[in-house]
């Protein structure tokens, strides 16, 4: 299998441009402030006479009535001739294609840099040592309109598991890093988001050691995180490896955390490949 695969997708940037048109950019200012990429401000400012648009109503409705944006994305990004025949509309009617044109050098910039970024690593080889052979190829599409602080997973896209993933956030008024610039959280982005996916994928055809949405939760986070700590340290180093878990644990209060390093090292050494001989584990035995 090929490393991450590092594309731009217009379907996945028509969607970001329509969710700049919502409330979806207050909201996420009101939970917490930041400052939005370059290309997702100019956006809402080349945009604005298309606030009325049907696309824009519809999601604006299923965003009010509380649907989420993985949920809308995930809807729309599968094949779907009459979702299709909405964003090509709404592109053709806002003029899109100029819009890519006129902001292409930070696109270009951000693909090339996320490619760079996976260059240095064999992160499809680490998931393979997780769970065996991969059923789906894992895909990276660089997001620089909205949602501007959360990974959308969407999958199955095609012979793709794909992950829509913001550069990372930068402090106060600065633009956000470029994925080159910390390209040990641009990895930890992507091995949780491909992770966790997986994961899913595993506790819907065996659900019998997942009891509870709490345990299901649990598992879920723990797994996912203590995988990404353990790739970290090979492609990064213990440094980069080390931050990443101190965070996490200190933001997600997660204090059995390092526990489960401890098991997943064990498990990978013991049989690798295996995810199913340590799946009950995550769910009850750790402290």
């Amino acid at each position: 299998m090929q490393n991450v695969f590092v594309r731009l997708d217009d379907r996945a940037r028509t969607l970001g441009a329509i969710l700049a048109l919502t409330d979806w950019p207050d909201r996420e200012q009101r939970e917490k402030a930041y400052q939005p990429h370059r290309v997702a401000v100019k956006v809402r400012e080349a945009l604005h006479l298309s606030t009325a648009h049907p696309s824009v109503s519809a999601m604006q409705r299923m965003l009010t009535d509380g649907r989420s944006v993985q949920q809308l994305y995930h809807a729309a990004l599968l094949p779907d001739l009459e979702i299709e025949s909405h964003l090509i509309h709404f592109a053709t009617d806002a003029r899109l294609a100029d819009f890519w044109a006129e902001t292409a050098a930070d696109w270009t910039e951000a693909e090339t840099d996320a490619r760079a970024v996976f260059q240095r690593s064999d992160l499809p080889a680490f998931l393979i040592s997780l769970f065996g052979a991969l059923a789906r190829q894992p895909a990276f599409i660089p997001n620089l309109l909205y949602p501007g602080r959360q990974t959308l997973t969407v999958g199955p896209f095609g012979n793709e598991v794909v992950a829509l993933v913001p550069p990372p956030q930068a402090w106060g008024a600065s633009q956000p890093w470029r994925y080159a610039e910390r390209p040990d959280e641009a990895l930890a982005t992507a091995c949780v988001a491909y992770c966790q996916f997986i994961f899913d994928e595993i506790v819907l055809a065996h659900p019998e050691p997942l009891s509870s949405v709490a345990a299901l939760h649990r598992a879920r986070e723990l797994f996912s995180l203590a995988a990404t700590g353990l790739f970290l340290h090979d492609a990064d180093g213990a440094a980069a490896s080390g931050s990443f878990l101190l965070l996490e644990r200190k933001t997600r209060k997660l204090d059995a955390l390092p526990a489960a390093i401890r098991a997943l090292e064990q498990r990978l050494g013991s049989r690798p490949g295996a995810p199913l001989d340590y799946l009950p584990l995550w769910a009850a035995d750790l402290r």
